[in-house]
């Protein structure tokens, strides 16, 4: 019988594909973070995380609570995307916070690790203050002043 690191036999005579999924799908425990990022952060900060790890499997969810919005970087605002304009509620300045919050978690999370010695977990949220601390400021981004939807209630 073949063994994987999953530590599951596949029965002889199911071939290459009857266990290739099973190595696949394993992830290391100790080598694997996971974030979730309050509002909808654009990509680059989930890629940003990652080169944070080189060596690690670092997984982002950027569709998190909080309600700020899109959280974009810099040189979004820069080139004044258009989802900007009605759906986002953070002030200039949002990425570097974030950044800062990304590299704080994750520089938590390094050390030797054994299976007899886990490194301690932290939760990975990004918490309900920085969300608070990104909207803090009343300015708004210079193409998002647009009149409210009727219907829609417009958040401060």
């Amino acid at each position: 019988m073949a063994s994987f690191s999953a530590d599951v036999t596949v029965p002889p005579g199911h071939g290459v594909m009857g266990g290739a999924w099973l190595s696949k799908s394993v992830a290391d425990p100790w080598e694997a973070h996971g974030l979730v990022l309050q509002g909808e952060a654009y990509v680059e900060f989930q890629l940003a995380a990652q080169q944070m790890k080189p060596d690690s499997f670092v997984l982002v969810a950027a569709y998190g609570e909080g309600a700020p919005g899109y959280i974009p970087t810099e040189r979004h605002i820069a080139e004044r995307d258009p989802n900007l304009a009605d759906w986002c509620w953070v002030a200039l300045g949002a990425e570097p916070r974030l950044l800062e919050a990304l590299r704080r978690l994750l520089a938590g999370t390094g050390g030797a690790r054994s299976p007899s010695r886990p490194a301690p977990r932290q939760d990975f949220f990004i918490p309900s203050r920085l969300v608070l601390e990104l909207r803090a400021s009343r300015s708004r981004l210079p193409f998002g002043n647009r009149k409210p939807r009727p219907g829609i209630q417009q958040r401060r």
